[in-house]
């Protein structure tokens, strides 16, 4: 055994002691809070990447894939037609199409302070 005690390399062998306490493993509540942090981290991982690839795979819908006419048509689960309460049929039209007076009272029905606000929502 060296002179210099377990502290300090052995000069007889050239094998160095380790300096200080020797390591303990964790306690079994840092391991606990570990393996949570790990196991959230995984689903968040998982969930994340399952909600980029539903993202990916939904496609797009134009207005101009939607039908002109819309009428309101009450079906049967096995796809018979029930009813159609209305007889008139809803048509797209482009908002230029409408007098300035109804784009205004449209805007105005859902926000009323469209045109004094600012863009930011305050």
């Amino acid at each position: 055994m060296s002179s210099y005690g377990d502290n300090h390399p052995d000069r007889s062998t050239g094998d160095i002691v380790s300096f200080g306490p020797p390591s303990l493993p964790l306690p079994r509540r840092a391991r606990r809070l570990i393996a949570s942090f790990a196991a959230i981290a995984v689903v968040l991982g998982g969930g994340t990447a399952a909600a980029v690839s539903y993202y990916d795979s939904v496609t797009e819908i134009s207005p101009e894939s939607i039908g002109a006419a819309q009428a309101t048509v009450i079906m049967a689960a096995d796809g018979t037609q029930l009813a159609q309460p209305a007889t008139v049929n809803r048509i797209s039209i482009a908002v230029a199409a409408l007098p300035q007076r109804s784009r205004q009272a449209l805007i105005a029905g859902e926000d009323k302070d469209f045109f004094t606000s600012s863009a930011s929502g305050s």
